[in-house]
C-alpha cells in the first residue's frame, strides 16, 4: 500500500528533505509541521493528505485551509497536480472521482472533504478519520477552530483519528503553544517538526530568498517567518523602540516633509516628518513636530497643520490620514494640489496589524540601522499623549490571559500611533507586500517622490 512505502517521486516531487520526511511519515496522532515561509509546509501537508486517505479506505478525512481562495488556488490545486502526476507516472489513477462543485476528492476509496475554516461550524456533524489543517495560526482563534474540527474526528478502522497541522509560528499562542507544552511534557502521540525557510533545498535559490526576506522584515518577524522560532510576545506593541536608539538630536534644515494625521475632535493628532537622505546610508524619516491638543475643531486643526507647513516654506511630498472624515482629506487636496494625499481606503491598508508590522520593520530592520527616528525636542512636549510616549505605551490586547496580534483600540496612545501607521503604510506598504527593499530610494520609493516634488518646485 502507498502509506507503507511512501515514494513521493511518483507525485512529481523531488526527495523530501529531512524535516518534511519526518512529518509525512509520522505515525503521531497529533503532528505539527512548524516551518518558515517557503519551507514546503503545504507540500508536506498535501503528501500527508494522500497518506491519510490511503490509511482510511472507504472512510472520510477533512482538508482545511484558512480561506476559500487559498483552498482553491493553493491547497486543492496542489492535491490535483500530485494526483495527476501519479496517474502519469504509474499508469493507474489514485484519484477516482472529483466532485468539483462540492470540493470532494475520492482518493483510494476515501472521501477527502475540502473546505475553508473561516466558517468552521459547517464541519459539525462530519465523521472523519483524520483532519489536516493548513496555516492554522492564521485563524483569529486557532484553538476554537481546532476544537470544532476535533469533534468531527472519530476512531475509524480500529485506529484513533489523527490530526495534522502545518503553519508558520506567530508567537507562543494558539496551537503552537498547545503543541510546545505537550511536546515539552512528553505527552504520547504529540510530535512537532520544525524547519527554517533555508532548509528547503527545492526553493530554487534559498540564500537569495532568505536575504530578500531579511531586507524587508523586522528582526522579530524574520525570526518567526524565516527561522521558524517561537517568540513570546510582549505586552507592548513595539518593544523594539528604545530612546537611546530612536531619539536623536535633530534641527530641521529644509528636508522634504510628510505629515501623519489622525482626524477627530476630542483627540486629534498630527506630526511632521523630515526625509533625511545621505549617500551610502538608507533614507530615514525623523519626526520633529507634533500637535496633540484635545477638543480641537476641524478648521482649527487644519489651519494649525497649514500654518506649520507655511512656517517651513514647504509643501509636503506626502500627507497620510484616515479616511474617516472625507471633508478634511479634501481640504488637504485643495490646499496642496501638488502633494500626494493618501487615505486608507482598501481593506489591506486598513489592516491595523499590517501597519504595525510595517512600522516594526522600520524601527528594527533585520539589516541596517533604524529607518525611523524622533527629534529629541519632542521629549519636552507638555501633551499627555505625545508621539514618543504613545509609541512606548501602545499595548496589545489579550484574551483569557493570552496576548493577541491586536493593539488596544481607542486609548490615549492609539491616536499618535495610528497616524504613524497611516504614514508608513502609505509609502512603504506596497513595497513591503511585494517583497521590495525597504526605503530603497529607487523608482516608486519615497526618496523618488520627494525629489520629484523638489524638482517641480
Amino acid at each position: 500500500m502507498i502509506h507503507e512505502n511512501f515514494d513521493v517521486s511518483a507525485f512529481g516531487l523531488g526527495p523530501l528533505y529531512p524535516a518534511q520526511s519526518r512529518f509525512v511519515h509520522s505515525n503521531a496522532d497529533m503532528a505539527l509541521f512548524l516551518g518558515g515561509r517557503g519551507s514546503g509546509k503545504s507540500v508536506a501537508l498535501t503528501c500527508r493528505v494522500i497518506r491519510e486517505a490511503c490509511r482510511n479506505p472507504g472512510g472520510a478525512i477533512g482538508l482545511f485551509a484558512p480561506t476559500f481562495k487559498q483552498l482553491t488556488r493553493v491547497t486543492e490545486k496542489m492535491l490535483l497536480e500530485m494526483c495527476e502526476a501519479w496517474a502519469r507516472n504509474t499508469g493507474w489513477p489514485i484519484l477516482t472521482k472529483h466532485y468539483k462543485a462540492d470540493h470532494v476528492f475520492v482518493i483510494n476509496g476515501c472521501e477527502v472533504f475540502a473546505q475553508s475554516y473561516d466558517r468552521v461550524s459547517r464541519c459539525r456533524g462530519l465523521n472523519l478519520g483524520a483532519a489536516l489543517i493548513d496555516e492554522c495560526e492564521v485563524a483569529r482563534d486557532p484553538e476554537h477552530v481546532v476544537a470544532v474540527i476535533s469533534g468531527a474526528v472519530r476512531s475509524t478502522s480500529g485506529r484513533p483519528g489523527a490530526m495534522s497541522f502545518a503553519t508558520t509560528p506567530r508567537g507562543m499562542r494558539g496551537m503552537v503553544k498547545v503543541f510546545a507544552n505537550n511536546v515539552r511534557d512528553g505527552v504520547p502521540g504529540w510530535q512537532m517538526v520544525t524547519a527554517r525557510s533555508s532548509d528547503n533545498v527545492h526553493l530554487g535559490d534559498p540564500a537569495a530568498f532568505v536575504e530578500r526576506m531579511r531586507r524587508t522584515m523586522s528582526k522579530a518577524r524574520f525570526s518567526e517567518e524565516v527561522l521558524a522560532r517561537i517568540a513570546r510576545p510582549t505586552a507592548v506593541v513595539w518593544p523594539e523602540f528604545a530612546r537611546a536608539k530612536h531619539v536623536v538630536p535633530f534641527h530641521y534644515s529644509g528636508e522634504p516633509i510628510a505629515y501623519a494625521i489622525d482626524w477627530g475632535y476630542s483627540r486629534p493628532f498630527a506630526s511632521c516628518w523630515a526625509l533625511v537622505q545621505s549617500d551610502g546610508d538608507p533614507d530615514r524619516l525623523v519626526c520633529f513636530w507634533e500637535f496633540a491638543e484635545n477638543d480641537t475643531p476641524e478648521n482649527v486643526f487644519l489651519e494649525t497643520i497649514f500654518d506649520h507647513a507655511r512656517s517651513l516654506d514647504r509643501e509636503p511630498f506626502l500627507a497620510a490620514a484616515d479616511r474617516a472624515i472625507p471633508r478634511c482629506n479634501q481640504a488637504l487636496m485643495r490646499k496642496w494640489p501638488g502633494s500626494t494625499i493618501k487615505t486608507m481606503k482598501t481593506k489591506t491598508e486598513q489592516d491595523v496589524w499590517r501597519g504595525v508590522e510595517i512600522v516594526r520593520a522600520a524601527l528594527d530592520p533585520a539589516v541596517g540601522p533604524p529607518r525611523i527616528a524622533f527629534a529629541d525636542q519632542l521629549l519636552n512636549t507638555t501633551s499627555d499623549r505625545g508621539v514618543i510616549w504613545s509609541v512606548e505605551q501602545l499595548r496589545r490586547r489579550s484574551r483569557d490571559g493570552a496576548l493577541l496580534d491586536e493593539r488596544e483600540p481607542n486609548t490615549e496612545s492609539s491616536h499618535a500611533t495610528d497616524a504613524i501607521r497611516y504614514l508608513f503604510s502609505a509609502f512603504l506598504g506596497r513595497r513591503m507586500d511585494d517583497g521590495g527593499t525597504v526605503y530603497s530610494g529607487f523608482e516608486g520609493g519615497i526618496g523618488t517622490t520627494a525629489r520629484r516634488l523638489t524638482r517641480r518646485r
